[in-house]
Parts: structure tokens; C-alpha cells; sequence
């Protein structure tokens, strides 16, 4: 397995991670990627341990921002996107003391996870997480 071949295999398969597996199982044909920025994958040392930990990581990981902020001491907020006022009040209450001595991890989602932002943007930092890629709007 090599970096080139998992942005290959990466971008071939939308980031699916079975898709990327048997990929590299079966050492399919690829061509290497000439131009991608801002990518690290399980191989490089930047690559999360949290994320490397699990039983299936993504292979490649797709950043725009500061990514030392990975290394940081993180916590994940998530929530409902329809925010009542309630929910509002407590990821406030919540978010906003933690995000000055975290950094705070959350969805780009409307809801809870823009409020998360909103509060970690006042405090250390945030990092945005994607399940799919920027141009893929899920849920729909």
C-alpha cells in the first residue's frame, strides 16, 4: 500500500472505505493522482492516532485549514439540526467554557453543529468534519 495508491483509490471510490479495502486486496490498477493539496493518509505521520484507532479509519483524510490542530486536545460536540432555543442555550452553556481549553470537533451542519462552531471559533479553534465529500450534500 502506498500514499498514491490510497488518493487513487480514494478519489476512484468517493471515499468509500470497503470499496478503497478490496481495492487494495486485490492491488487493482491506478493512476496516480498528479496534483492533490492539503491530503494526508493512514500512512503519514500526521494522521490522527484517534482516527487510526478505529475499526474502520478512513484512509485519506481531505483538510483545508491548520492541521496541527489535530494533535490538540479535542472534544466533539453533535446535535440535532433543528435547534430549539433550549439546545441553543446549552451547547452556549457547554461550548463556549470548553472551547478555551479545546478545540472544538462538530459536524457542518446547520443546528447544534453551527453553534458548536460559533462557540469553538470564540476559544481555541474548530475543526469541521465531513462524512462525504464538500460536494455531496448528505443527508439530502
Amino acid at each position: 500500500m502506498t500514499k498514491d495508491q490510497l488518493i487513487a483509490y480514494s478519489l476512484a471510490f468517493e471515499g468509500e472505505t470497503s470499496q478503497i479495502q478490496r481495492a487494495l486486496l486485490r492491488n487493482e490498477p491506478y493512476q496516480p493522482v498528479k496534483a492533490v493539496l492539503n491530503v494526508i493518509t493512514i500512512l503519514d505521520d500526521a494522521y490522527p492516532e484517534s482516527l487510526r484507532n478505529l475499526a474502520q479509519p478512513p484512509y485519506v483524510l481531505y483538510y483545508k485549514g491548520n492541521l496541527s490542530l489535530l494533535k490538540e486536545p479535542a472534544v466533539a460536540v453533535v446535535g440535532s439540526r433543528e435547534m430549539i432555543p433550549y439546545a441553543k442555550a446549552m451547547t452556549d452553556r457547554f461550548v463556549g467554557p470548553l472551547s478555551q481549553q479545546r478545540v472544538i470537533v462538530s459536524g457542518l451542519a446547520k443546528g447544534i453543529d453551527a453553534q458548536a462552531h460559533i462557540n469553538g471559533l470564540q476559544g481555541r479553534s474548530t475543526i469541521a468534519v465531513l462524512g462525504c465529500g464538500i460536494d455531496h450534500v448528505y443527508p439530502k
